[in-house]
């Protein structure tokens, strides 16, 4: 399970809620994705309604689009830090805590080779510092 921040160019402080959130420019990933069906549902079970936002297929141009400052958006931290760490973009918690699950499917006869090996110990690695 990976928790989902919300990158912006602005500086919205450590915390934001969807509260907040709801009126200010949104990147959304494609239609039917996992991740914004979950972020639709979380906006809706709060009675809230995401009034400006941008559909994108591709999550390095969803990025891109945060660092030219046309919106925000929510990634889990490893898909974000190097570029929080250059000053690409700002991060803050979302007051909801949410989070996702991500599942890793590889072929059986893989499982084995170093590229594999190497991502499942990372993605371990991830995980224990995420729950700490």
């Amino acid at each position: 399970q990976a928790r989902l921040l919300f990158i912006s160019k602005d500086d919205m402080g450590e915390q934001v809620s969807l509260e907040e959130l709801a009126n200010y420019p949104i990147i959304l990933p494609e239609r039917g994705s996992a991740t914004r069906d979950y972020l639709l549902r979380e906006f809706a079970a709060r009675n809230l309604t995401i009034t400006n936002s941008i559909d994108c297929e591709n999550p390095p141009a969803i990025r891109h689009m945060v660092q030219l400052g046309m919106g925000g958006a929510f990634f889990p931290l490893f898909n974000i830090e190097r570029d929080v760490q250059e000053g690409r973009f700002h991060m803050a918690a979302v007051k909801e805590d949410l989070s996702l699950d991500y599942d890793l499917i590889f072929l059986k006869d893989r499982r084995s080779s170093h590229s594999v090996r190497i991502f499942i110990s990372t993605m371990k690695k991830l995980q224990r510092s995420l729950s700490k």
